[in-house]
């Protein structure tokens, strides 16, 4: 300007035609404008190099933010020796500035004095005191900030043998998927309950807490936090009280994310009995022990001998008795063969085992058909659902 003073101006043509507007003007230069926007609002830092005796302003970085109607001016440094400030905007619409202190080594003799080299990095949002040292070299220069896609702040900047350098100055908070119920695969059952394995994934944490609620009740913790994305619960079995869980992802430092909450769902299960969508044909012996589920199960050798479960599920698990001498079975699911045997053999007897589980996309009415193969016995002692 013709008054001979040094401004810093913001432009936009965001109504149509361009307008710009002085930020700050002085006598002393103005340098190194960044520039970051939240919405309508941007945010503005430069930098105050050798100010004149008539400057109104000491050296240093400052921050300025339209309000709508003016701009609103913050002092961040007044330090001659601080300069190159980058600003960004934080998910929150906090304001973030990273800045370098070139002062070298003759000034600033040892590591802890006001002084020291580096980058400094500071923020408008409640509890930051000041700006924080976040390097320490004096030749750490020409700072680059930016907000991550999800929510981190970082930094790159210049670093001594002119390279290239970048710091995570705020990972973002840790979270977790929505969980996931399913039946188990394998394995073996309790002998009047079900099981789920609940899978979730997580990102900048380092452990998770599970919890449980029936129902409408309260949550409850299930088990104790540990890195596992991967639970197996004992679940009650119940054709109507609905399940869901909840887990809360914890970064390092043991700050709590947002927790995240499954949808709700149900797993009952079907004794070795006939009913309730159970039906058998031909011959089937029932054998009894205190090893199965509720102390029975059926056994049929011949071929000829089925046993059929229709359930309204998304997943369904036949639950068998493995060993030594006992046969394979033929299944089909909703008509259509499954393809090879399904083998119960083992080198020892365990009962209660999970011997086929089937997912479906959808919950629908399913029926699974079973045969033995002919080559051993085949034990039925019950099934689970999920829905």
């Amino acid at each position: 300007p013709s008054s001979g003073a040094v401004s810093i101006r913001y432009a936009t043509n965001a109504s149509g035609s361009w307008t710009n507007r002085v930020v700050s003007s002085g006598a002393g230069p103005r340098v190194g404008p960044s520039i970051a926007l939240s919405g309508s609002r941007p945010r503005i830092a430069w930098w105050i190099a050798n100010p004149t005796a008539d400057d109104t302003q000491p050296a240093g970085v400052r921050v300025a933010t339209w309000t709508g109607s003016a701009w609103s001016t913050r002092t961040i440094s007044s330090s001659p020796y601080d300069r190159d400030p980058s600003v960004a905007v934080d998910r929150a619409g906090h304001t973030q500035v990273l800045y370098a202190r070139n002062v070298g080594y003759a000034i600033c003799r040892f590591p802890l004095c006001d002084e020291a080299p580096g980058l400094r990095w500071w923020s408008d949002e409640v509890g930051f005191a000041g700006a924080l040292r976040v390097t320490d070299d004096a030749d750490d220069s020409a700072p680059a900030i930016v907000r991550g896609a999800d929510g981190s702040i970082r930094g790159a900047f210049a670093a001594p043998g002119w390279r290239l350098a970048a710091i995570d100055l705020r990972e973002p908070p840790p979270s977790a998927s929505r969980p996931v119920a399913h039946l188990p695969s394998s394995g073996t059952l309790p002998a009047a309950d079900g099981r789920a394995t609940i899978t979730f994934t997580g990102h900048h944490a380092a452990v998770f807490a599970l919890r449980r609620r029936v129902g409408t009740g309260a949550w409850h913790l299930v088990g104790s936090r540990s890195a596992s994305t991967t639970r197996t619960v004992t679940i009650g079995l119940s054709a109507s009280a609905a399940v869901a869980f909840r887990v809360t992802p914890y970064d390092g430092l043991g700050r709590a994310g947002t927790p995240s909450t499954s949808r709700s769902f149900r797993v009952w299960g079907r004794s070795d009995a006939p009913g309730s969508g159970v039906t058998y044909a031909g011959h089937w012996t029932t054998v009894h022990g205190a090893a199965y589920r509720g102390g029975v199960a059926r056994m049929a050798t011949s071929r000829s001998a089925s046993v059929t479960f229709t359930v309204t599920a998304r997943e369904l698990v036949w639950i068998s008795r493995r060993g030594p001498a006992v046969g394979d079975a033929r299944i089909t699911v909703d008509g259509t063969p499954i393809g090879s045997p399904v083998s119960l053999r083992a080198a020892a007897t365990s009962y209660r085992q999970i011997a086929f589980r089937r997912a479906f996309a959808t919950t629908r009415t399913h029926r699974i058909t079973i045969r033995p193969a002919g080559n051993g016995p085949l034990y039925v002692d019950g099934f689970l659902a999920l829905r």
